[in-house]
C-alpha cells in the first residue's frame, strides 16, 4: 500500500469512527483529538508470510504507548520500510473536557502487501472501528439506548489500550 493511501484510509476510518462512537454515548465528544498508539498488540509466534516483518523493539516497556497530537504524526510513526500493521482497531480511549483520545491497537506484523491486510470489506484497510465498550446486557440502541461512556465506572489510563 503506498503511504498516501495508508494515510488517506487512516483519516477516512477516524472521520468514520467519532460519529459512530457518538451514536451509543450520552457525552458529547470533543472533537479536538490526541492518538494513544499501542504497537505490538497480537500473537506473532507463528511463522512470518511474504515479506511480514516484525519490529521487536516495539515491545520494550521503553516503547510503550505513544502519545501524538496530529495524525500525520502516527501515519509516519506507523509507516515503517515502507510496510504498515496488519491490522489497526480504532477505538475511543477517553476523553476530558478538550480532546478526545483515540486508541490505536497495532499489529505486530508489518507488510506492504495488501492481500495480508485485515478489515478490506470496511474501506480503509487495515483499520477497524470498534464501538465504545458496551454495558452488560446491552441489547442494541434501540432498545437500551445511549450510555454514559464510563458506565463501567473508571477511566482508562493511558498505558492500557482499553479494548
Amino acid at each position: 500500500m503506498e503511504e498516501k493511501l495508508f494515510s488517506q484510509n487512516f483519516s477516512k476510518a477516524i472521520n468514520t469512527l467519532l460519529p459512530f462512537a457518538q451514536e451509543f454515548l450520552i457525552e458529547t465528544l470533543p472533537k479536538e483529538l490526541k492518538y494513544l498508539v499501542f504497537l505490538n498488540q497480537s500473537y506473532d509466534k507463528n511463522e512470518l508470510v511474504g515479506d511480514e516483518k516484525l519490529f521487536p523493539e516495539d515491545s520494550l516497556p521503553e516503547n510503550g504507548v505513544k502519545l501524538f497530537d496530529f495524525k500525520e504524526q502516527v501515519t509516519n510513526y506507523l509507516w515503517r520500510d515502507e510496510k504498515i500493521p496488519e491490522w489497526i482497531n480504532l477505538h475511543i480511549h477517553s476523553f476530558d473536557e478538550e480532546k478526545t483520545f483515540i486508541s490505536i491497537v497495532c499489529c505486530g506484523r508489518f507488510t506492504s502487501d495488501e492481500r495480508l491486510l485485515y478489515h478490506k470489506h470496511e474501506g480503509y484497510q487495515p483499520f477497524h472501528v470498534l464501538s465504545p465498550s458496551l454495558p452488560i446486557d446491552y441489547k442494541g440502541i434501540e432498545e437500551s439506548g445511549k450510555f454514559s461512556f464510563y458506565w463501567h465506572g473508571r477511566k482508562p489510563k493511558f498505558d492500557e489500550p482499553h479494548y
